[in-house]
């Protein structure tokens, strides 16, 4: 079993946080979603912008997790990305799970932290974290927004 790599950006925007997971859902192929919350609602399933803030502002607090195949990064094809929005307090984090050995091999971590930086600011971020999960473990992060370490991978 493969080590997985989290990003976490922190206190997002909804709006732009559904219009990233709309152009990613439009170009990587989504295997599966799973809903965890303290309430009965369900996602209706339907991924259209109106829809999505929609089923995520009537949520209570709790989590929505997407399994994706075909999650283009930069120059790389990645075959296995989960993507976790957790709703608390009315607050909003992006969670992004890879599989560390695809994920190393296929993206240099400084590509990875310009497209980690530049996603937080298009999403409105307040922080971001990189590295084993969880990843705002600092012992075990490739780089967070203020930081690059303590671990590297080469590429």
């Amino acid at each position: 079993m493969s080590e997985v790599i989290e990003v976490s950006i922190v206190c997002v925007t909804l709006d732009k946080l559904v219009k990233f997971l709309v152009e990613v859902f439009s170009s990587a192929t989504l295997q599966d979603y799973q809903i965890a919350n303290d309430s009965t609602e369900t996602y209706d399933g339907n991924f259209s912008m109106k829809s999505m803030i929609q089923n995520f502002e009537v949520s209570s607090n709790g989590a929505f997790y997407f399994n994706l195949t075909g999650f283009e990064l930069e120059d790389a094809v990645l075959s296995k990305v989960g993507i976790q929005v957790v709703k608390y307090d009315n607050e909003y984090d992006l969670n992004i799970h890879f599989l560390q050995y695809e994920i190393s091999e296929n993206v240099a971590v400084s590509i990875l932290r310009q497209w980690v930086c530049s996603l937080a600011q298009r999403i409105d971020a307040s922080d971001y974290y990189c590295g084993y999960e969880p990843a705002m473990d600092a012992s075990t992060q490739f780089f967070s927004k203020d930081a690059i370490g303590p671990l590297k991978w080469a590429h």
